[in-house]
């Protein structure tokens, strides 16, 4: 059984090695990517086109998004809880490479305050690696509702983000790298608190 098992294990593994090879050799530079990965504005990070976390009231987020040249609707639903929610967007004619036009940008709100947003990109990890080199924090977590999927999370704790992305159980070397992820920004110690970075293993979703 080990002999049936052993030659195509191993040329998964030779495989994962060469691609990881080619992507970190391939030269590569996209400053309009590494701008909007650091959040080049004239505020503290993590920021948002002058939205941040922790800082930002609700009216100020709304006002923002309702004046951005990116942004076509903004949606406010509310929670149980006060001055706390959820806002929703969706887009204009944003840059077409960096943002996934399909997909809306959300806010979470906590007592009149903005404690998280997500910004769906049209960029894929590989690119974020290139451009920001290996992430700092990060975690693989495997998910069993509705399906079973693996949820990928990296961190850049020097700028405060995190790229977020669901990639198959089955997952292949070009699904870690090629697939699209979600910009997503919180308080710093939302950040920090993540373990130090590691590739997913590739043991699928198995317990």
């Amino acid at each position: 059984m080990l002999r049936f098992w052993l030659p195509p294990v191993l040329l998964l593994s030779t495989l994962f090695a060469l691609f990881i090879s080619v992507v970190n050799a391939r030269p590569y530079n996209n400053p309009d990517l590494r701008s909007f990965l650091q959040n080049a504005q004239n505020c503290e990070v993590p920021c948002w086109e002058g939205i941040q976390p922790g800082v930002t009231s609700m009216s100020e987020i709304q006002l923002l998004l309702e004046n951005h040249a990116w942004v076509r609707e903004v949606t406010f639903t509310p929670t149980t809880e006060p001055d706390s929610g959820f806002v929703t967007w969706t887009w204009d004619q944003p840059p077409a490479s960096l943002i996934d036009t399909t997909r809306q940008g959300e806010a979470g709100i906590n007592d009149g305050i903005v404690s998280w947003l997500q910004i769906p990109t049209a960029v894929s990890f590989g690119d974020v690696w290139l451009t920001m080199g290996p992430p700092s924090l990060g975690r693989t977590v495997v998910m069993r509702r509705p399906t079973h999927f693996v949820r990928h999370y990296a961190a850049y704790d020097a700028v405060s983000v995190q790229v977020r992305y669901t990639i198959p159980c089955a997952w292949s070397p070009g699904d870690l790298w090629q697939t699209q992820v979600s910009l997503w920004l919180g308080v710093p110690q939302s950040v920090t608190q993540l373990p130090d970075y590691v590739r997913p293993p590739r043991r699928g979703c198995a317990a």
